[in-house]
This record gives structure tokens, sequence and C-alpha cells, in this order.
């Protein structure tokens, strides 16, 4: 509740004070910060934050206080600078009650009045009326047909993404808060950019300290940003002590999976940097979710050069694909040059990166999804995009999604596979030696895959790509290679998983030789090779068998492929000597 006009008098007297006590004023953030130190805890009135937790409202506070000054041209306020004036000086030396001085203010005007003598009631009235500005600037910027869009889009948000999150333990660390995580970063001596939302760690600062046990999982040269807000990756929400009060915006804001899918869009546009992973990371007893990307080392871009990024930006809202949950959209500091709240940047090859994403909305993402699966099977097939055979590239298109979003049969008899065999994928480098558009990467990764690497067709590949990114998956890489001349080779894999000695090895039906030369070579722990009936190659399957080190955990049968054939998956589990 509103303290009474007393308490409100002797805030506005303290604030007078603190600004005289300044020659130049004081900024708003200064103000406030102050007031918070000076102030009896008692004074304060409290609030309800976006979790359900009290704090103190001296925002509030001041600005129903300084009404009555203002209106009597005692103090004059914007965002920057907070002065008194002449008068507004010589009113409080004459008044120094601070209840006198505040009634005398408001003698100007019938609202100084209403702050003065029903505090309570004008905060009331001005919250509500700062609220309804506030959400219907957010609907007009996003538009009725967006949010509609956004209240109808359960289908796909069910569904994706479909890569599993990673958990890795933090040893020797131990953080509740956001604050207990920044004051032991600091402690250890660790460099770190903190933000409104997040606290970012680059590449250095994990090199040398505990979070070094992610090297090797990840491509050199990322950084991690953990989000002050603790939990896991569904439960934790981004937005930490929202300065906006839009009740709308908190709620359009996605949670981390579906970040995920905004933050691919944009590195694929070119505009973002790569997404390695979404992960929880566990400190003591508390997990808490963090993005792992690529670093990016730049500079700020100059104004024009932030412009025509900006402008790549926008383009995306043009085309359908983003909407803003911004209430002051374009114009908001988050996209104002040259700096845009520290989110833009050149890298070293001269290219505008944005490198947030919370920003933003996804709209017709199912139609999204769906149009970049066609694209694949159109350029790959052009047979495909005649009229005549439409129907059959979008039933191709509509059970490749539905197999990885959904698990499909290929994915629920490799998960009976495993259980049997009690393995798992987690922890493990999938290689897919023959991956055609990715859909097996993504039913891997669905399975918990460290990280899964795909040879296809150079014709495949980036289609394979723009796929797997559309559905969320970002713990994979590709190589492009042509199965009529030539074979998988150790030398394709990226440094960091170059040196395994406990590959999970996929393959499937007929394949040449020298890939049976690869499977012999690569030190594999787990190997899953598919036919469909009667198109297996036998001959390589029975001289598998024969080593001894080798045993046959499993066969399950499904229907799958293009044609809904029915199809064999084995499972072989090799053990190596201690």
């Amino acid at each position: 509740m509103w303290p009474n006009r007393r308490r409100t008098a002797e805030v506005a007297h303290k604030a007078f004070e603190l600004i005289l006590s300044e020659p130049n004023g004081l900024s708003g953030p200064t103000l406030l910060h102050r007031m918070e130190k000076c102030l009896p805890s008692a004074f304060v009135s409290l609030t309800t934050d976006e979790r359900g937790n009290m704090k103190p409202d001296i925002a509030d506070m001041v600005r129903t206080g300084s009404i009555a000054p203002l209106r009597a041209g005692w103090l004059t306020a914007d965002e920057d600078e907070w002065r008194v004036t002449e008068e507004g000086r010589a009113a409080y030396h004459r008044f120094r009650n601070p209840e006198e001085f505040l009634l005398a203010a408001g003698r100007f005007s019938n609202q100084a009045w209403l702050a003065v003598h029903l505090p309570g009631l004008y905060s009331l009235a001005s919250k509500t009326k700062d609220q309804v500005s506030l959400e219907y600037r957010l609907i007009k910027q996003i538009g009725l047909a967006a949010l509609l869009g956004q209240s109808l889009a359960a289908s796909w948000k069910k569904l994706l993404p479909v890569q599993a999150p990673q958990t890795f333990e933090i040893p020797g660390m131990n953080a509740t808060t956001a604050d207990e995580l920044r004051e032991w970063l600091s402690r250890m001596g660790l460099e770190y950019k903190e933000g409104g939302h997040t606290i970012y760690l680059p590449p250095a600062s994990i090199q040398n300290s505990v979070f070094a046990i992610l090297n090797g999982k990840y491509p050199r040269g990322f950084g991690i940003k953990i989000l002050k807000n603790p939990g896991s990756p569904n439960e934790a929400m981004y937005i930490f002590r929202p300065r906006r009060l839009s009740w709308l915006h908190r709620k359009l804001i996605y949670r981390p999976p579906h970040l995920t899918l905004v933050s691919n869009l944009l590195f694929q546009k070119n505009i973002g940097p790569r997404l390695h992973d979404l992960a929880q990371l566990q400190f003591g007893n508390k997990m808490w979710t963090c993005f792992v990307l690529e670093h990016v080392i730049g500079r700020i871009p100059s104004v024009s050069r932030c412009n025509r990024g900006i402008t790549r930006l926008r383009s995306l809202q043009w085309q359908g694909l983003l909407a803003l949950n911004l209430p002051e959209g374009w114009c908001d500091e988050e996209f104002t040059p040259p700096r845009c709240n520290g989110n833009a940047f050149v890298n070293e090859a001269g290219e505008f990166k944005y490198i947030d994403f919370q920003n933003f909305l996804l709209c017709n993402y199912a139609n999204h999804v769906q149009a970049v699966t066609l694209q694949a099977l159109t350029a790959t097939a052009p047979e495909l995009a005649l009229r005549e055979n439409q129907k059959k590239h979008i039933e191709r298109g509509r059970r490749i999604l539905i197999g990885v979003s959904k698990g499909g049969q290929r994915a629920k008899a490799l998960k009976k596979l495993l259980q049997a065999a009690a393995v798992s994928l987690s922890d493990h480098v999938v290689l897919e030696l023959d991956c055609g558009l990715g859909d097996a990467l993504a039913q891997y990764l669905r399975l918990g895959a460290a990280w899964c690497h795909g040879w296809s067709r150079p014709e495949l590949t980036y289609h394979a790509e723009q796929i797997l990114s559309a559905l969320g998956c970002t713990r994979f890489s590709m190589s492009h290679i042509d199965r009529e001349t030539n074979c998988p080779a150790e030398a394709d894999l990226p440094d960091f998983i170059a040196r395994r000695n406990d590959y999970v090895v996929s393959l499937s039906d007929l394949v040449p030789a020298g890939y049976w030369d690869f499977v012999r070579r690569v030190p594999w722990s787990l190997l899953i090779y598919e036919q469909e009936d009667g198109r297996g190659d036998l001959n390589y399957v029975r001289k598998l068998c024969a080593d001894p080190a080798v045993q046959l955990a499993g066969v399950e049968t499904y229907m799958g492929g293009d044609q809904a054939k029915r199809r064999t998956v084995a499972l072989f589990v090799r053990h190596t000597a201690n």
C-alpha cells in the first residue's frame, strides 16, 4: 500500500536535498540509486515482480512525490537530468517541514493537489494509464494478425526444437542467485560482460577456469551466455527484473528452447552468430540455462553500416518471418545505431552481426519449416516440382517432418534398441555416413547425442543444414561427398571431435566398399546399421559379426522410407580391451 502524505512529502524533500547537493543535477538512475541507499526501508512501498517476489518500488514513490514540485516549476526532470530551479531552491529553504513543502507545491494545479492529498489513488491511476498505453503500443507494433498467430502457434511450439539439451556439472561452484554468480566470477578473476538479463563469458574465461570442461565439446572460439534467472531451459525466464512494465511483452518473450529457433534463423540469414547449443549448467544443487555461442570478435559499426544491417533485420519482418516484441519497435534502444545497446558488431570478415535474439517473435513458423523442406526436395529432385508430382512432393516432406519432430517409427525403434542394450547416445559423437537431408541427424540429437557429423552429396548439404537449423538443431557439422568417387575420411571431421575413441557410427542400405573401410578404421563403440528388406550389405555385416569384440545387441523393424516399406535397424556394440 502507498505510504501516507507525510511519507510522500519526506520522499520529495529528500529527493530535493540529493539533487541540490550536485551543482549539475542528477540523472534519473543515479537519483533512484541514492534514494534506495538513504531511505529507511519502512518508507518504501513494495511491489510484486514477475516472479511473485516483493521488492521496493522506489521509482514509483519518487515519481508520485515529484509531481507537485514539477507542476509548481520548482523542478525540471527528464531521463538524463533532474535539476532544481531557483524557485525550487527558495521553496526548499523556506519550507523546512517536508509536509508543508509538498502542500505548498500542491496548490499550483489540480493534478498536483491529487498527487499530494491522494498519492495512492494518483499512483494507481498513473500506472494504469501507462500500462494501457504500453500494451496498446505493443499490439500496434506487432499487429493483430501476428499476435493472433502467436496464440495459435501451440502446435509447432510443442514439437520444436527437436534437439535435447545437454547437462554439464561445473565443479567447485555453488550459486543460487545472479548476485552469487556475479560475486563468484569476480572472486575468481574471470572476465565477463553483464547485460540486463544474461552474463556472458568470453572464450578466455572458459579456457582457464572450471568451465574448461566445455572445451572439446564445441568448435573453438565459443562463449557462453548464462541467464540470470536460474532454472532449466524449459523453466527459466529469459527476462530478468524487466525494465518494461508491459505484461504482454513478458508473456510474448519465448522461453530459451524457442529462442534457439530465432537464433538459428538469424544465423541462416547471415545476421547473427552461430548458436552451438542450449545447455544447462549445474552449480551445486541449482540448474542454470546457458546458450553456447560463436564468439564475435569485431568493432562497433558506423551509423550507416549499422543502418544497413538493421535494414536486413527489418527485411525479415517484411517477409513475414519475424516480428518484434518491443512496444517501441524499431525505435527501441536495442536498434539505435551504432551500438544497438551493445548488440551490433562488424566481425573480422567485415560482416554485420546482431548478437541478441530475445526481442524477436517467429511468424508463420510452421509454414517456414515446411517451405524449407519442400524447397530442399524440389532442388534435389527437380521432377517433383512438376504439377502432377506435387502431392508426392508434399507428402514426402510431411513424412520427414513428422518422423523427426514427433519421433517417428525409426526413432522409436532406435530408442527401444538403446534401452534394451542399456546404452545411450549422451556424451557420444555420432557419425552418419550417408545423412541425406539430415533427418537421421535430427533424430540422434533428439536422443541426446553430444554432436553429430554427417556426410551427404554436394547438392544436399546446404538444404540439410537449412532443415536441421529450422528444426532447432545446433550440435551438428557436415561434409559433402560424392559417393561415386569418394568415401568418408577422418580428415573431414572438425578438430574438436577428430580424436575421439568411442564414436557411434550410423550407415544404411548399400554403400560403396570404402564406407565399410572407414567403419573398420575409426574407433567406434556403437554401430547402427539400417537396411530396407533385401537391400543390405550382408557380406560386410557377416564379417562384422565375426569379430569377437563385436556383439549384435538387438534388431528392430519398422515401416519407413519414401515408399513406407519395411526396414530393419540393427545395433552392434564393440567392446574394447581395458
